[in-house]
């Protein structure tokens, strides 16, 4: 070993430390001369689920505003289920031919009917109607007419008056709103296209 070789390793090589360990020491504290980046290794295993939410909202809970149970499982809405929970809230019809049966229309999903009714029907109490809503059932005389239609106790009329047009082709409104333990209804009776009047004869009705 050249002179000063030894001289710049005394204060490294010790005695009793193995050679290797000796040589450990003396490297240390030599300036590292650093090489390229090696090739990536291989990709480790995945990790634990994270802590977000990944879990679609039911169209019941969307409706109640709540999380599913258990509690600590919440949820999110997503578009299918935002459209599920809208379309109880926007008007949408729903069409049927009856004959001779009771209809029961269902509010959840539609709050406009239009009943084509033929012999003797019954139009019953609606479902999933919650209170303060309002729902409309457009009742249309089918064949030759005198079509009847009987309705629920729980349907309360404008001064008693639910009678229905019985001409062919008849076309009745019946409007209906749920207050607590009823449903306050008005019927609007055979309903046409405007009847064409003779406006100064209406004038002159008013200047009299």
């Amino acid at each position: 070993m050249h002179p000063s070789d030894a001289d710049s390793c005394k204060g490294w090589f010790k005695q009793g430390k193995s050679f290797p360990d000796n040589v450990k020491d003396a490297i240390c504290n030599v300036p590292e001369a650093v090489g390229g980046t090696g090739p990536t290794g291989p990709l480790g295993p995945s990790g634990f689920h994270g802590g977000g939410v990944d879990t679609p909202a039911l169209c019941e809970d969307i409706l109640l505003g709540q999380n599913p149970i258990p509690p600590e499982s919440p949820t999110y809405v997503d578009p299918s289920g935002w459209k599920c929970a809208s379309d109880q809230y926007y008007a949408k019809i729903w069409t049927e031919s009856i004959t001779n049966e009771t209809f029961t229309p269902d509010a959840k999903e539609y709050n406009i009917f239009d009943i084509t009714h033929s012999g003797n029907n019954i139009i019953a109490e609606p479902t999933n109607m919650e209170n303060g809503r309002t729902i409309s059932i457009i009742l249309r005389q089918a064949g030759g007419g005198n079509n009847c239609v009987t309705f629920s106790d729980t349907y309360e009329f404008d001064g008693g008056w639910n009678n229905i047009t019985l001409t062919s082709g008849g076309k009745d409104a019946l409007v209906a709103t749920r207050v607590n333990d009823f449903y306050f209804c008005t019927i609007a009776n055979d309903i046409k296209h405007g009847i064409s009047q003779d406006q100064s004869l209406v004038s002159a009705t008013l200047v009299q």
